[in-house]
């Protein structure tokens, strides 16, 4: 498709909360990376998160009116609630008629279904771009899948497993644009005070075993007692970083590690600059997940060349292709176990590891890719 001498058309973006979900980071990472010769990025976000603190100024956003608190948007919805019209219809249209976007990009499942409705109603092109599998359609009303499915005239998914999850049930029109890690910013982490394993009270002789993401059940925290019965007498630590959710199923599995295996567990929290300094100091990575869509945590972990052992997650043999990754088919501790064992006979401990700059490079390929289907649904 040729643009020479062509207007850059322009995209209108929806975002349901614009703050530090792995899913929203993504899609503005590509967004950084549009294209802007060929598309002008606007933005809808429905809720002003924090990431609007790393909004580029020349990216325009609108939000909600109810959420402007200017007072031309307060006149705006004094007059819309004395025409009983409908707040968001009205904006939308608005904004339609403003700007004329070509089509508009619905990010996550997450997105109010009003808006496909309301872009069926205007004629307009919709793109969604979907990061769960089937497990997260538990959070929602059927509506918000049910609306994607109806209305969205493709989808660009994150894997191949998504892709599957989607064309099972019929649909067929998605494209795969893989996730990625920002490796230059993963370096200038690295260069401030490093993370010590005796800071940590860790042993220079002990192994490191390192997992990241929420502490709930679907991340797999139930299997951590198990995994200590069986070796926890070995030298060996585990530390988990990520937010440590609040509630009874993680308290009792928290009492029960306190209890049984003491200091053998080690739960960092949330993690912003400190966070891949736990990576450079770890010796293998374990990816306990139930079901993950992708998982970019199976990226860093490969970045940092630590020996993986992972369940089959959903998306494992793709993400994990061509890496020394123990993938366990089936969801067997015991199994996962004992290719923990192997690897800690194997791996030396505290070995410094070289990054893996094959990784350095995925993220300029997964750029080039969402702008050539950006391309394509333009037409």
């Amino acid at each position: 498709m040729e643009f020479h001498n062509k207007k850059p058309k322009a995209i209108l973006f929806f975002f349901p909360f614009f703050g530090y979900s792995g899913s929203e980071i993504m899609l503005f990472e590509f967004l950084k990376g549009l294209d802007r010769s060929k598309f002008v990025p606007y933005l809808y976000l429905f809720e002003k998160g924090s990431l609007i603190q790393e909004l580029p100024s020349d990216i325009t956003y609108f939000l909600p009116y109810k959420k402007t608190n200017t007072i031309k948007d307060w006149v705006i919805r004094k007059s819309i609630r004395k025409k009983n019209e409908n707040h968001l219809i009205h904006q939308l249209k608005s904004i339609q008629k403003k700007i004329g976007p070509c089509l508009w990009y619905l990010n996550t499942i997450a997105i109010n279904p009003k808006v496909y409705e309301i872009a069926n109603y205007l004629n307009v092109k919709i793109v969604t771009h979907v990061h769960e599998l089937p497990y997260a359609y538990t959070w929602f009303p059927k509506q918000y899948l049910k609306n994607i499915l109806t209305y969205s005239n493709h989808c660009v998914v994150c894997s191949k497993a998504v892709q599957n999850s989607f064309g099972d049930i019929g649909f067929s029109n998605t494209s795969v644009v893989h996730n990625f890690i920002d490796t230059d910013k993963i370096k200038n982490s690295l260069k401030d005070q490093p993370i010590s394993r005796e800071g940590l009270g860790i042993q220079r002789d002990e192994f490191i075993w390192l997992i990241s993401g929420h502490t709930n059940y679907w991340k797999g925290i139930q299997y951590l007692p198990e995994i200590l019965k069986q070796i926890g007498t070995e030298k060996m630590r585990i530390i988990w970083v990520g937010r440590e959710l609040d509630n009874a199923f993680c308290y009792y599995i928290k009492l029960l590690l306190d209890e049984k295996y003491p200091g053998k567990v080690i739960f960092a929290g949330s993690q912003t600059d400190n966070y891949y300094k736990y990576f450079a100091i770890s010796d293998g990575f374990l990816i306990l997940s139930l079901q993950e869509s992708f998982s970019l945590v199976a990226l860093e972990a490969t970045y940092f060349n630590l020996p993986i052992v992972s369940f089959e997650y959903g998306a494992a043999q793709e993400i994990l292709a061509n890496t020394s990754a123990q993938i366990i088919d089936s969801f067997d501790i015991n199994c996962f176990i004992q290719a923990m064992k192997k690897i800690m006979q194997i791996q030396k401990i505290g070995a410094k590891k070289e990054l893996n700059q094959n990784i350095s490079s995925y993220k300029s390929k997964q750029i080039a890719r969402f702008n050539q289907v950006i391309e394509e649904l333009v037409g």
